[in-house]
């Protein structure tokens, strides 16, 4: 059993002191979910999006490098009680501008006389702690020229870190060092019966 955990925490220290080595930048992940979005025509918006922050909580919106601090956008979004509207998904590629504050969504054109626009506007704005945040904002949608548009009225957006390698490896030893101590304490309360 000792040679067990000896081996457990080596290879585990190792694995850590590579990870540590080899990613010397730290960026935060926060997966964002909408919750219950509304709209004041009844049409509702779901889903969710990714943000990375640099460990001083800054990011620059569209790096020359091409990446992006927001990815996996997904957010579907349904008409309401009005037909003007229709369902739409507004994907990563619909991405206009982001901030911590703001996201402007400009969905591709569903034929050449439809567009659509979405912004959605967080208080407070958006850090890597995550949490729930209030959120406002609007969709615009233009059929032949002609705009219609529609406010939300109700909904949050939650977001949650994503764990660290680090942090996973950690949890991982110590768990599998709970194991072992249980183990053997049930071995010694045995052979003392």
């Amino acid at each position: 059993m000792k040679k067990f955990l000896k081996s457990l925490t080596i290879a585990t220290a190792g694995a850590m002191t590579i990870l540590a080595a080899s990613s010397p930048v730290k960026a935060v992940v926060v997966n964002w979910t909408l919750n219950d979005v509304t709209f004041n025509d009844g049409g509702t918006a779901t889903g969710g999006f990714q943000t990375t922050f640099n460990d001083d909580e800054t990011f620059i919106p569209f790096p020359l490098d091409g990446s992006s601090p927001i990815n996996k956008l997904d957010i579907f979004v349904s008409s309401g009680d009005e037909n003007n509207f229709r369902n739409l998904r507004y994907q990563v590629s619909d991405i206009d501008w982001f901030d911590k504050s703001k996201l402007d969504l400009d969905a591709n054109q569903t034929n050449f006389f439809e567009e659509s626009y979405f912004d959605i506007f967080f208080d407070p704005a958006l850090t890597s702690k995550g949490g729930t945040v209030s959120i406002s904002g609007f969709e615009l949608y233009t059929i032949e020229g002609v705009i219609f548009g529609r406010g939300i009225t109700a909904g949050t957006l939650t977001g949650k870190p994503v764990p660290e390698p680090l942090t996973i490896m950690g949890t991982v030893l110590a768990g599998g060092m709970g194991i072992a101590i249980k183990k053997k304490r049930a071995k010694k309360n045995i052979q003392s019966v």
